[in-house]
């Protein structure tokens, strides 16, 4: 038949093609043709995968398969090979099939006969020994999933165990790897491809009525190499061909691994959820029975082993790893087994609260991800997830954040709308997404009700108020839904829903429980489509509860309220003032709206109402009140606003009373009134109180707050006797005390250097600074700007106080480099950071970098260079641990240059100063990055090009820059295939 093809090419050519796909193996025959005929052209292309969208349009185009499940089954199995694509085409191209098992079909199992069929063939024509070998190295490979070239223990048991020598081996390995391409080869590691492939081969060889023990063959073998991968084939083996041996297996390896558990430590045990990592999927009940050991276990005494989990989750640890690892497992047993999983997440959710720091692993996250809405989640299994956490929800086992965030957890189940995420089968860098609404089906609205029941009794028992208002807006969440679904279907799915959750919200408001629930709720009668979402009575209703709910009425008038200009909001609160002796208001009345609710506009409320009633002002501040007293010094504002000599009466009783916070906001309203007064009664204030407390320092530096323009000296004599005699200072008293000051570029130059010494003395011994306030931060770049010495000296103190890394200085300090070095002190800041530099009984230059880095690199690499000849080889690396974190610049290949031609008499001989420079230019941090996010190293790379071709160098220091260049390259390369590989 392909003699006649190529009698056909012959004949109407050059009008005629023939294109073939084959493995590379057989492409010699087809060759042979071809040459017969002297004017026959022949060419060989290699195929390279297919991308997910060639092989559905190749698939629908040519083989007409349009079925979605079977397009994206052929994809997943072939992973994108060419010729798996077309063997699996060409076996359904005709068949109807959807989903359902495709890989147990015989047509399936005869596309993999048909490719095992040519490993026989190509071991017949090869005669490496038996033809058997070929064969016999595919399965046992295909078996251990994975072998690893570079792993001498374990390609010596691969060798023993099928009976064949080093030479044979690699012979076998080159037939495989590129003659048929059954074999792929990445990063050194073998695999036969594709995966489906590879797990049909392992069934049919050892499970298959076959004579061969996977469990001794196998298993007890090289589970200590290639573990994970051989679980995870045993256990899509048992799916996908209810295989019960491979089950057994599983188990078995399971249980020996249990019966040692109490040997192992942390490091361990995260090896070992790591190798049954799929069981939380295909069987959760193993998974669960897992960590329920690695977790109750306890640990063997050994002291070298870290035993406690560290302050932060994000520092790598093995008792974290053991907790995420822990954590992953158990959410992947969700669907499966939802209530034992549920249980052990809350387990350590309460035992190890530090788990909330994952940023993308957390207990609360993985159980919000399992009751968002999903194409293949279950309801059902939701239900009982939801059934337990509401179980121990009110039990009093779970702290307030953790209730609060299963809050969180529960509002998952209102949405609507689904959006699934996947990996491509093919390219695993890449995700697929689906989106579209939920099916309502009665499983979900049964979902729906138990979670809105939930939230109801929450709200009715919980003894938290802040978990009681968010159970509230999670409940009007699902109000909120429902009218998002109907804007975009014009259908209400459940109308019972809405009508429950406007009930409850009408009758809460009639029992007048907790305000800060009732203002959460208040929020369903904005509803302006009742009467479509057919609400109208029932919102009606509940607008007249909120009427008649006078506690709910009178947070109204005190509370700014939607996008309302301040000038409206002020005559509103003046006409409520005017009016409410009609109410019979009194200070309790206020007390117990403060008490449940908190917003800041309330301060402003209290001081217009006491300006505009400062009798009523008075009444409020003689309640004595706890509740009230965060609010009293706008109040006592207001009365001074109003009425001047009656507030200068009131504050010199609370100085005489030492109420010292309230006397402070009086003068503070009284200074653009009478300033004589206002700073005689700061004297008095300052002069009968010292040392000051945190408070008395944050309520007189805003009584000077505004005055500095006018009166520079006074402000900042207050403001420096605050700072000095302070009794301690906290952000808060420091952001005040600063306030005044025009702390902004420019205007800064006129600030005392008094008071940013002081700051600076405050700063220097605090842990981390990116918790100050900015205002702290632009002191010290104004310290830096103005006396480059000092600041120099305050980072190195810092850096004796261990307060090392990001927290040595705030982070995007905005330096103007060109007034630092004008500055007096500028030549003696950067000849003592390169005497830090050199000093090698001091820190590696690392631990310092944010502070080298405010200074620019080539003043510094001026003073270096000179010294570099003189330098120990000590010394050379801290130069060189210098330039680790900083850009190859003409700077930096100054001092790369002087370190390997002049610091070292033959840089092959200096293999401390090799390693370094290699590993400084290996981890430059800012180094040029390609698409696929692996550095390029250009720069790098350019300057050892330029040392390589540059013929006045040493030999050895050209002969160094090859090798580093070969370093650096194979270094990219290696990167790029381990992104490849994940």
């Amino acid at each position: 038949m392909i003699k006649r093809l190529f009698d056909l090419v012959d004949q109407y050519q050059p009008h005629l093609k023939l294109i073939f796909s084959e493995r590379p193996h057989f492409i010699s025959s087809l060759q042979d043709y071809g040459n017969r005929f002297r004017d026959v052209e022949t060419e060989v292309v290699e195929l390279q995968p297919l991308n997910t969208d060639d092989i559905h349009e190749i698939l629908q185009e040519y083989y007409g398969i349009n079925h979605p499940a079977t397009l994206d089954q052929i994809v997943s199995i072939s992973e994108g090979l060419p010729l798996f694509a077309h063997l699996l085409a060409d076996q359904f191209s005709n068949d109807d099939q959807t989903s359902d098992a495709i890989a147990q079909d015989k047509s399936l199992e005869a596309v993999f006969d048909d490719v095992l069929s040519d490993v026989q063939k190509l071991g017949e024509q090869q005669g490496v020994g038996s033809p058997k070998k070929l064969e016999t190295y595919v399965k046992y490979l295909a078996a251990i999933g994975e072998l690893d070239t570079n792993n001498d223990d374990l390609l010596q048991k691969f060798r023993e165990a099928i009976s064949v020598d080093r030479a044979t081996d690699i012979e076998l390995r080159e037939i495989l790897t590129e003659n048929i391409g059954l074999v792929a080869e990445h990063s050194d590691r073998l695999t036969v491809q594709p995966d489906a492939l590879q797990e049909y081969i392992v069934y049919n060889s050892f499970f298959s009525d076959s004579p061969r023990d996977y469990q001794d063959e196998i298993y007890d073998n090289f589970s200590e190499f290639t573990g994970k991968n051989q679980i995870n084939q045993l256990a899509i083996i048992h799916r996908r061909y209810n295989c019960r041996e491979a089950r057994k297996t599983i188990r078995d390896g399971l249980n020996t691994e249990k019966e040692k558990i109490s040997e192992y430590g942390f490091a361990e045990r995260v090896k070992l959820l790591r190798r049954f990592k799929i069981l939380g999927s295909t069987h959760p009940h193993y998974a669960i029975e897992l960590v329920k050991a690695v977790q109750k276990e306890e640990l063997p005494e050994d002291p070298e082993e870290e035993q406690l989990f560290r302050r932060s989750m994000y520092t790598a640890s093995p008792a974290g790893d053991l907790l995420i690892e822990s954590i992953d497992l158990l959410s992947n047993a969700l669907q499966g087994e939802p209530e034992d999983a549920t249980w052990w997440l809350l387990w350590i959710a309460v035992n190890y609260p530090s788990q909330s720091q994952l940023q993308t692993g957390s207990v609360d996250q993985k159980l919000r991800e399992a009751l968002r809405p999903g194409f293949n989640k279950s309801p059902g299994a939701q239900q009982k997830i939801l059934y337990v956490i509401g179980e121990h929800f009110l039990s009093g086992e779970l702290d307030d954040e953790l209730r609060l965030d299963l809050l969180d957890v529960i509002g998952e189940v209102s949405s609507t709308e689904i959006h699934d995420f996947s990996v491509d089968p093919i390219n695993r860098s890449q995700m697929r997404s689906w989106q579209g609404k939920v099916p309502v089906t009665e499983s979900w609205l049964e979902l729906r009700k138990q979670a809105i029941d939930l939230l109801i009794e929450i709200i009715r028992k919980d003894p938290h108020p802040e978990v009681r208002k968010t159970a509230a807006e999670k409940l009007r969440g699902f109000e909120n839904s429902q009218a998002r679904y109907y804007s975009k279907h014009q259908e209400v799915f459940h109308q019972e829903e809405l009508a429950k959750i406007l009930g409850f919200a009408t009758e809460y408001v009639s029992e007048d429980e907790d305000l800060q629930c009732i203002d959460a709720l208040s929020r369903l009668a904005d509803r302006e489509n009742a009467d479509e979402l057919g609400l109208k009575e029932e919102i009606q209703e509940f607008q007249e509860e909120l009427e008649d709910n006078e506690r709910y009425q009178l947070l109204q008038h005190m509370r700014r309220g939607g996008p309302k200009k301040i000038e409206e909001w002020e005559a509103e609160i003046r006409s409520f003032a005017g009016e409410m002796d009609e109410g019979g208001f009194e200070p309790g009345d206020f007390k117990d709206i403060v008490s449940e609710v908190t917003d800041s506009s309330f301060n402003q409320f209290f001081m217009i109402l006491a300006d505009e009633r400062p009798d009523f002002g008075v009444q409020l501040l003689e309640a004595d009140e706890p509740d009230l007293k965060p609010c009293l010094p706008h109040v006592l504002m207001g009365i001074c606003s109003a009425d001047p000599e009656k507030g200068k009466d009131l504050v010199n009783q609370y100085i005489k009373e030492e109420r010292f916070d309230l006397a402070p906001a009086g003068l503070r309203a009284l200074s653009s009134e009478d300033l004589d007064y206002v700073q005689q009664k700061v004297e008095d204030l300052l002069g009968h109180q010292s040392p000051y407390p945190p408070e008395f320092v944050s309520g007189i530096s805003q009584v000077v707050n505004g005055h500095w323009e006018d009166h520079q000296e006074w402000t900042e004599s207050i403001l420096l006797r605050l700072l000095q005699d302070a009794e301690s200072l906290d952000p808060q008293s420091v952001d005040s005390a600063l306030q005044p000051l025009p702390l902004y570029k420019d205007d800064s130059k006129a600030v005392d250097g008094a008071i940013l010494e002081q700051v600076l003395d405050y700063a220097e011994k605090r842990e981390n600074l990116a918790s100050e306030s900015h205002s702290v931060q632009l002191v010290i770049e104004e310290v830096a700007e103005r006396d480059p010495e000092q600041f120099v000296d305050f980072a190195l103190q810092r850096l004796e106080n261990e307060y090392t890394g990001v927290s040595l200085l705030p982070t995007h300090l905005d330096i103007e480099t060109d007034r630092m070095k004008t500055a007096e002190s500028y030549e003696s800041a950067v000849s003592k950071i390169c005497e830090r530099i050199l000093d090698t009984d001091y820190y590696t230059p690392m631990a310092f970098s944010d502070l080298t880095g405010c200074f620019p690199i080539a003043d510094i690499t001026e003073h270096l260079l000179p010294r570099i000849p003189d330098c120990s080889e000590d010394q050379l690396l801290q130069v060189i641990w210098y330039c680790k974190f900083l850009p190859v610049t003409e700077d930096t290949k100054k001092i790369y240059r002087k370190v390997a031609t002049e610091g070292v008499d033959n840089i092959h001989e200096a293999e401390s100063v090799q390693h370094v420079i290699h590993s400084a230019l290996y981890t430059d941090a800012l180094a040029t990055r390609s698409l696929s996010g692996v550095s390029k190293k250009e720069d790098e790379i350019e300057m050892l090009r330029d040392w390589q071709e540059d013929l006045s160098l040493p030999s050895s220091v050209r002969l160094f820059a090859e090798e580093a260049e070969d370093r650096l390259l194979d270094g990219i390369e290696h990167q790029e295939d381990r992104l490849n590989d994940f």
